[in-house]
């Protein structure tokens, strides 16, 4: 019992402490989104949804704030960002790990919205505490940060210097990702600076690590930004021989960015310009047709195209293709118009839409802390049904364990008071004092000289001893085998007391004594006590009388004597003929014993004794 205590118990508490969470792959998830400039709209209402519950521990409040803070700062809204930041930074407590991430991010979005010494104030504590952390990673990563901090001021030698320090710890930690953005972002540098030997250096091993890694676009892109430095080198030194080689680079650009139509093919304007530059005319026009029959530019682009070849086709004389420039420039610059004025009438739409979008959040923010307050509500209702409901059961359980050990050691106890029953009937059918007056009186027979009658009393008298033992281990026999072993008991007893009474025995009509079972021996007692203390003790001749009728459902059993009558005797703690039939009538639980009734007989002469037997045959 105590084992299924302990089950039920431990299912109530996986039952009930169910409870919500912010899970590590959602984190990475929305991150993903974010970093890959697609945040979906529908992960961050999700975050919304989330800041609202009460099981939310501040580790992973403080996460979703930093989320939110990333979000806001690709919409270009750094007062939003700071704020979501700093909620974030107020919830993470001592967890150095985590507040070095959102300082940095901090640090980048008062970058972007130029509030510099704010930014170096942050750059400074996450500095200070990598220190501190001997955190070398950490440490490249506050460089980084400080490089884009000097870059966005202006100073580009400084920025340059932080680069170089990043990347050889980059190159030592083996992070090819970092070094091939970094290796890009130098490369950018130098060429503001006009260092384009340098930033062909750090192209090519940015192009190495994109090849190495099978990034196409990076690849691509790699060789444009090799190509605009040899074109750069031309314009410095006139050498064709740079500009060979930019178009070199441009080609193998292009053919790579062909296969993303999506993507803005730069690469192409490039080799205009180039083969313009190079008096490659056909060339030159039919990478243009190329680039303005492609869907994968903008017609700003196409435009700032078109007139640079116009211009140089006027400065080469070449008046008919400048004026089908021209003409291309005024069907263009019409489209331009067209699109700007979409564009505003879109925007005004867009005002209109964010306006009323803006108050359908609002009421489906309040709608939406209704609702969880009153899923709240419901699931603490609900929880407390569960918990009755187990609290229930395991009383029901209880309950019925309890029941069935009670049921055991009642039908234990039963069990043992048949045994006891079955002794005592026993002993009360095979009084010593019974066997030793027949026997008594077979031996007196026997010095009468009588040895027929003898015989005939030793028979009798064996077969009631054998019956009484065949019968001590039935639950029941017929009525009629009941009868008549208690026909052969009253001769056996007329053996010792002659003429002392007559006897008769009455079965009604109803009655099918050879169907209907009874308890073995219940009249016997009943018999041997009218005769040993009513009818012995009388002067004149007796008689006993036996009945048996029906009542209904139940047989009606009378015994009646014409005796002294009877006389109630006081207890003397011993279990007597009468106990053991009261007994007997109580085991089946029907309510038998309480028929049971004892007195005078008629006239106030002898003893009269009925009860009532239920049976289960038919009568």
């Amino acid at each position: 019992m105590k084992r299924v205590l302990l089950v039920l118990l431990f299912c109530l508490k996986c039952f009930v402490g169910s409870s919500h969470g912010f899970s590590d792959e959602m984190y990475h998830r929305i991150f993903h989104e974010i970093s890959s400039n697609n945040p979906q709209e529908s992960s961050f209402k999700q975050l919304d949804s989330l800041l609202l519950t009460s099981s939310l521990n501040n580790f992973d409040r403080a996460r979703i704030y930093n989320l939110k803070g990333l979000y806001h700062d690709l919409l270009h809204e750094p007062k939003v960002a700071v704020d979501q930041f700093n909620r974030s930074l107020k919830l993470l407590g001592d967890n150095d790990s985590w507040r070095c991430k959102v300082a940095l991010n901090l640090s980048v979005t008062y970058v972007a919205d130029h509030q510099f010494t704010k930014a170096a104030t942050f750059l400074m504590q996450v500095e200070k505490r990598a220190e501190e952390m001997q955190d070398i990673a950490l440490q490249t990563k506050v460089k980084e940060y400080y490089a884009n901090l000097y870059f966005r001021q202006g100073d580009i030698k400084k920025a340059l210097s932080q680069l170089e320090r990043v990347v050889h710890s980059y190159e030592s930690m083996k992070d090819t990702v970092k070094m091939s953005r970094l290796y890009n972002n130098l490369a950018v540098l130098y060429r503001n600076n006009s260092f384009y030997q340098q930033a062909i250096k750090f192209n090519m091993k940015s192009l190495e690590l994109s090849s190495t890694k099978g990034d196409r676009l990076s690849v691509s892109q790699s060789y444009n930004n090799i190509g605009l430095n040899y074109e750069d080198l031309y314009y410095e030194s006139n050498n064709m021989d740079y500009l060979q080689q930019a178009v070199d680079f441009y080609k193998e650009a292009t053919k790579i960015k062909r296969a993303f139509p999506k993507v803005w093919n730069s690469a192409l304007s490039n080799l205009i310009r180039v083969c313009r530059l190079m008096e490659d005319y056909e060339d030159s026009d039919r990478y243009f047709e190329e680039l303005s029959e492609s869907k994968r530019g903008s017609y700003m682009e196409v435009e700032r195209v078109l007139r640079e070849k116009m211009l140089f086709d006027l400065n080469c004389g070449h008046s008919i293709d400048a004026y089908r420039s021209l003409f291309r420039l005024d069907s263009i610059q019409r489209l331009i118009r067209d699109q700007q004025t979409a564009d505003f009438e879109q925007m005004l739409k867009n005002q209109r839409d964010l306006f009323v979008s803006k108050k359908k959040e609002k009421e489906k923010a309040l709608a939406l802390t209704k609702e969880h307050n009153l899923r709240l509500m419901a699931e603490n209702r609900h929880n407390r049904l569960k918990i009755l409901f187990l609290l229930i059961l395991i009383v029901l359980l209880v309950g019925g364990l309890l029941f069935v050990h009670y049921h055991k050691s009642i039908m234990h106890k039963k069990e043992q008071e048949k045994k006891d029953l079955k002794l005592t009937i026993l002993r009360s059918q095979m009084n010593p004092h019974f066997i030793f007056n027949v026997l008594t009186a077979i031996q007196n027979s026997l010095l009468d000289d009588d040895p027929l009658r003898s015989a005939g009393y030793i028979a009798r008298f064996s077969n009631l001893i054998r019956k009484n033992f065949d019968f001590t281990d039935k639950e029941s026999i017929s009525l009629s085998d009941d009868l008549d072993a208690l026909v052969n008991y009253i001769e056996t007893q007329k053996i010792r007391f002659g003429d002392l009474f007559d006897y008769h025995i009455h079965v009604g009509d109803e009655v099918k004594s050879d169907s209907v079972m009874v308890p073995p021996m219940l009249l016997q007692p009943l018999v041997e006590n009218a005769i040993e203390h009513g009818l012995k003790k009388r002067k004149e001749k007796g008689l006993l009388r036996v009945e048996v009728d029906k009542k209904g459902s139940k047989l009606l059993f009378v015994v009646v004597d014409n005796g002294i009558g009877y006389r109630p005797s006081s207890s003397d703690g011993k279990k007597h003929a009468l106990d053991v039939l009261k007994s007997r009538l109580t085991l089946p639980g029907y309510g038998d014993e309480k028929s049971f009734y004892i007195g005078l007989g008629e006239a106030g002469i002898g003893t009269e004794i009925r009860f009532l037997l239920t049976l289960n045959s038919d009568v």
